[in-house]
């Protein structure tokens, strides 16, 4: 890692810093485009591909089942602390949920507000070599808590093709 110490930075070397990286987003919508066109034309064959070609595995198939948590082989002290990560994220995400509010603002003008939930969301969770279950809680409960129906994650496989 290069250091720079702040004060000895003449103004070209510290306006230079400060320039945010530039992204090619030409090149980036081209790569993105050709994986949205291959997945409207090709579906879950093309999926499959492209796990292939990114992930290095080609699964069974695009989309597993989620089992229930007792029916995953852990021992039971990691059991128990996902259900006190659970319940330490529900509670903090279910003191934020929204509420309806109507306020009188001038005698005869009612504003309200009211909190609709996406009925759908799709969740990318990190796997391969960094399996993050966390991000899996951190997700899917603030997800679930605001009243969302059906709730997806998406996760690449392991070079096994396991999940």
């Amino acid at each position: 890692m290069k250091v720079f110490e702040f004060n000895s930075l003449n103004p070209a070397e510290y306006a230079d810093l400060m320039l945010r990286p530039r992204i090619d987003f030409e090149k980036l919508f081209g790569v993105v485009g050709e994986i949205i066109r291959g997945v409207q034309t090709g579906g879950d064959q093309a999926l499959l591909d492209f796990t292939q070609k990114f992930d290095g595995v080609r699964p069974d198939a695009p989309l597993y089942r989620v089992r229930p948590i007792d029916d995953i082989p852990m021992p039971e002290d990691v059991k128990q602390a996902f259900g006190v990560a659970f319940s330490n994220i529900g509670m903090f995400h279910r003191a934020q949920l929204p509420q309806s509010i109507t306020v009188e603002t001038m005698p005869g003008v009612v504003c309200s507000r009211f909190p609709r939930a996406i009925p759908r969301v799709g969740l990318y969770v990190p796997g391969g070599s960094a399996v993050l279950p966390s991000s899996v809680l951190m997700l899917a409960i603030p997800a679930k808590l605001a009243g969302c129906k059906e709730i997806i994650i998406a996760t690449p496989p392991r070079k096994d093709g396991s999940i």
